[in-house]
């Protein structure tokens, strides 16, 4: 089922949005229990905003309760349940690959979306984490962003914000970073660190040998998260990253270090 067919679970017709992008583009969510509802909650936002409303939805995860979900089992066109070599490769990762290792079960959760990383039915694939809400239309934008077959937006730095001793910028300063971000420039590790809960894929990294190559990739370092092994994986391929405006994923505990004038006004520039 497609976000479009929603109307009978969300009591509200979605068809005064025409025009979705072409269904040769799946829509990927990973996740456990402890977001199902998150997940029924970011499906409502794509929906009120008109996005991706008629591309396949494909859902991962390790917890098998997730699948027994009424509504996961009504929309989701391709449930995947990991499992074997695939799940303990990740767990593995969750374990091993990252410096917080009381964090376990937080970084299994992050890692899952890695299982995306696979033959699809569509040319593209577009992984979105499901504590996103979306505020308007920006599906084909993003897509015609995406122009490299690993495009995402950056991860936020406290730079932004703060002075190298810790100080909050003045107000206009903050404000102009966030301005810049939204227009994408960027300076620094803003043209390298991968934000990944919102990534756009095709070609060579949908597929199992990308998994394999990833995987092993982060197997041989450790880093403080997931997404700084993407960050380090590109340093060396720059040509195969697309760093897009941080409109498509603009990161909440950041507009809130602004007044409530300017985040007013910064809300009109983010998607």
């Amino acid at each position: 089922m497609t976000i479009r067919m929603l109307e009978r679970f969300l009591g509200a017709p979605v068809e005064d949005h025409p025009g979705g992008v072409s269904p040769d583009v799946s829509i990927a969510f990973a996740l456990d229990g402890g977001y199902l509802e998150l997940f029924k909650v970011c499906l409502r936002s794509l929906a009120h905003s008109g996005n991706f409303l008629d591309c396949p939805i494909v859902l991962y995860t390790d917890d098998p309760t997730v699948l027994d979900d009424p509504v996961v089992k009504e929309v989701v066109d391709r449930p995947v349940l990991l499992g074997g070599a695939r799940r303990d490769v990740l767990h593995g990762l969750a374990e091993t690959s990252v410096r917080h290792r009381d964090r376990a079960s937080w970084n299994r959760g992050t890692f899952l979306k890695w299982a995306v990383f696979e033959p699809q039915p569509t040319r593209r694939l577009v992984f979105l984490d499901v504590d996103m809400i979306f505020l308007r239309r920006f599906d084909t934008a993003l897509l015609d962003a995406a122009t490299a077959p690993f495009s995402c937006c950056p991860q936020f730095r406290q730079s932004m914000t703060k002075s190298d001793d810790g100080e909050l910028l003045a107000a206009n300063v903050r404000l102009a970073n966030f301005h810049d971000a939204l227009a994408g420039r960027y300076t620094g590790k803003l043209c390298t660190n991968v934000n990944s809960g919102l990534m756009v894929l095709d070609g060579a990294f949908l597929t199992d040998a990308f998994f394999d190559e990833i995987t092993e990739f982060a197997a041989q370092k450790r880093q403080i998260n997931e997404q700084l092994h993407f960050t380090s994986y590109f340093m060396d391929r720059p040509e195969e990253l697309r760093m897009m405006t941080a409109g498509y994923n603009f990161q909440e505990t950041y507009l809130i270090r602004t007044s409530w004038k300017d985040q007013q006004a910064l809300l009109k520039s983010i998607d």
